[in-house]
């Protein structure tokens, strides 16, 4: 924790308060996630730029290249379809947390 709050420039209670405070931990979860997304959305954007270049080598007049094309595009397949579901799972797994969030700040509102 003393090398995070040096990093920061702040004392250490500072970052100790902060580790404690559910608000701030949600409010971070929250914009870690956002950078997340949009890493992704950019990976998953220059990807669909390569599928197009790959479409583009079926058509090409050498069959090495129409071969290779396609075997890429068939493993891509495997891989987009891997990518949705751990997104989707993850996105499954954010709302069990925040499920198990409500219901602790429910509790202690008793």
């Amino acid at each position: 924790m003393a090398d995070v709050a040096e990093l920061l420039n702040m004392h250490r209670s500072t970052v100790h308060r902060w580790l404690n405070d559910q608000a701030f931990l949600r409010e971070l979860a929250l914009l870690r996630d956002k950078l997340f997304e949009r890493a992704f959305d950019l990976q998953s954007y220059r990807a669909v730029q390569g599928t197009l270049k790959l479409i583009e080598f079926l058509s090409s007049e050498d069959p090495r290249i129409v071969l290779s094309a396609a075997g890429r595009l068939a493993a891509l397949k495997l891989d987009y379809a891997a990518i949705d579901r751990d997104r989707r799972l993850r996105r499954i797994e954010d709302q069990a947390d925040l499920f198990k969030l409500l219901g602790r700040e429910n509790r202690s509102k008793r």
